[in-house]
């Protein structure tokens, strides 16, 4: 199962940027905490345990976001998470027809086993990891700075506890 691409353009469309959830057909966004997002959410885990065994003691998951599409799908995106903490770049999308039933999993599947040593505890904290962030960014940011400690894959498929910080500058100071 590879990723599924929602960015469906023809040749000479106008559509410049990402694609909105209009775009690509969602009409609306459920509250996480809603009964059918619950439901949506619950539906989701248990599949992903049936099939695979992806819900084990490797692989966990927090739902992001449950969207209803056009076709009456609900789509719940999870992102993995190992100990309570994020996986990087790591979340499945599981799509439920109208019926009720999961008609697929898109995204990062089969996933690595992630070991348990990566829960010790980090040398580096949220303001260390703040200050490297903010002496390669070199301006002042317009908003607070975001820090999220995550767990991340190299490309040699080792895990590595990091930070994800993300910081922004639109306007230009005048």
């Amino acid at each position: 199962m590879g990723p599924m691409s929602h960015q469906n353009l023809s040749p000479g469309s106008k559509r410049k940027g990402p694609p909105t959830p209009k775009s690509i057909g969602l009409e609306r966004g459920l509250e996480l905490g809603s009964p059918a997002a619950k439901a949506a959410i619950q539906l989701a885990k248990e599949h992903l345990g049936r099939t695979g065994g992806l819900m084990s003691v490797h692989a966990d998951f927090s739902a992001r976001d449950v969207e209803e599409d056009k076709l009456g799908m609900t789509h719940v995106r999870l992102d993995r998470t190992f100990g309570g903490i994020q996986v990087f770049g790591e979340q499945v999308i599981s799509h439920i027809g109208n019926d009720g039933q999961v008609r697929g999993v898109t995204g990062k599947v089969p996933l690595a086993v992630i070991p348990e040593t990566i829960l010790a505890k980090p040398r580096l904290g949220d303001d260390d990891a703040l200050a490297v962030a903010a002496r390669a960014f070199a301006t002042e940011p317009d908003r607070k700075p975001e820090v999220q400690e995550v767990i991340f894959r190299k490309a040699d498929g080792t895990y590595i506890r990091a930070f994800h910080v993300e910081m922004a500058k639109f306007s230009d100071g005048e």
